[in-house]
């Protein structure tokens, strides 16, 4: 069989595994993420607790990044992603496992389980990329993704709202048990299909490493690094204010949130393209900048939500901006960063973005014990707004040091 035959054929064998893959995992994790906030509400959970399911993550991937990094230099990441993955997975047994055993201490339980997951879970994020790199070129890794892509939307739309209508159903604790336990056997699936992807016999070179003053010496780096220190820290201050605020003010069960969840994911789906158009005409950075300020829509639409029909309405539209940031913030990463160096810019940017995240939730259980609800939704909307404005006039033409275009 002709060379050119044996690679398309690979490269087809890769795309449908790779499509698995990404399908079960999406399936695995909407099974539970979307639950864990009113897990912990029902089972006591303080605001600080509820806030701590979104700090203690960003803390372990802060803690996981620069270790894995060096871990890929000695591991394949094959295997390393396929060890990680399933110590990811095992925990879904483990919170499926705590209202069993853990009694009053659930709620700082659960928070715990979700902190230690993301240690395994971070690392294996950094292998599998490595790993991709290495299954799919350049040139047909967006192709590839496509196809993902589009499984990934029909996943989601089903699984939240199934999910969430068996846990009302099967009752609490039951429904949170049987439900978790069942991502995990999804979580198994997901890496057998991982396990089958086989990357092209290629002989790369390793990238030099560069020291970090050298990566922190190209200044439009260190603008973007810390306007997205900036960004994290507006973004994702509401978070645990938004699961309080659906839970115990607007009365969500479950079903409610699985819907919540799905109304999400449909904004974000549709809104992909117009954003990658837009990037394409107006630049990564300004265009993100433009996203930024329009999701301060998100707390004002939270705010003035009086029934969960009317927040799901208005997910709809306040998606539409998240789109643009979860797809536009990596590239403008990749556009400010420096050539040379760019693995340790990358880790370095992950690792403090992290810190940013840890430290946001916290605030923003701070702001609601001082301020309340309203006040601290529409502090927030005014930082989003401030630090958008703050993307779009750093958006100016990108010049790197002579020793990054070199």
């Amino acid at each position: 069989m002709p060379a050119t035959t044996l690679g398309e054929a690979l490269n087809r064998h890769n795309v449908r595994y790779n499509t698995a893959n990404q399908v079960l995992q999406t399936i695995g994790l909407n099974m539970v993420s979307p639950f864990l906030g009113i897990l912990a509400l029902q089972s006591g959970a303080s605001p600080l607790q509820v806030g701590l399911l979104s700090s203690l993550p960003a803390v372990a991937a802060m803690l996981a990044t620069l270790p894995a990094t060096g871990l890929l230099r000695r591991i394949r990441p094959m295997r390393a992603a396929t060890w990680l993955f399933l110590s990811t997975r095992a925990f879904y047994l483990v919170l499926a496992s705590i209202p069993l055993w853990a009694g009053p201490a659930a709620p700082i339980a659960i928070a715990v389980a979700v902190g230690l997951m993301n240690l395994p879970g971070s690392a294996a994020l950094l292998a599998w990329q490595a790993f991709i790199a290495r299954v799919f070129p350049f040139g047909r890794r967006g192709a590839a993704f496509a196809v993902s892509n589009r499984w990934m939307a029909v996943a989601v739309t089903f699984t939240t709202v199934v999910a969430g209508w068996a846990i009302d159903r099967l009752g609490t604790p039951r429904g949170y048990e049987i439900v978790f336990a069942a991502a995990f056997a999804v979580g198994l699936a997901e890496v057998w299909a991982l396990r089958r992807l086989i990357p092209p016999r290629r002989v790369t070179e390793r990238p030099p490493t560069v020291p970090v003053r050298d990566v922190l010496a190209s200044r439009p780096y260190l603008r973007y690094c810390t306007l997205s220190i900036a960004w994290y820290l507006a973004w994702q201050t509401p978070w645990p204010l938004f699961t309080e605020f659906q839970v115990s003010v607007l009365g969500a069960n479950a079903l409610w949130l699985g819907v919540l969840s799905l109304t999400s994911n449909v904004a974000n789906f549709l809104a992909y393209t117009y954003w990658a158009r837009r990037s394409a005409i107006f630049g990564n950075v300004p265009t993100l900048g433009i996203a930024c300020v329009g999701m301060a829509l998100a707390p004002l639409a939270m705010m003035l939500s009086q029934h969960l029909w009317e927040l799901a309405l208005y997910n709809l539209i306040t998606n539409i901006p998240n789109a643009g940031v979860v797809l536009l913030l990596f590239n403008g990463l990749l556009e400010t960063a420096p050539e040379e160096g760019r693995t340790t810019a990358l880790a370095l940017y992950s690792t403090l973005t992290s810190a940013a995240a840890a430290v946001a939730p916290l605030i923003g259980v701070a702001l609601l014990q001082t301020f309340g609800y309203t006040l601290s939704f529409g502090f927030d909307a005014l930082c989003r707004v401030a630090v958008g404005y703050a993307f779009i006039r750093l958006s100016r033409p990108v010049v790197h040091p002579r020793s990054a275009t070199a």
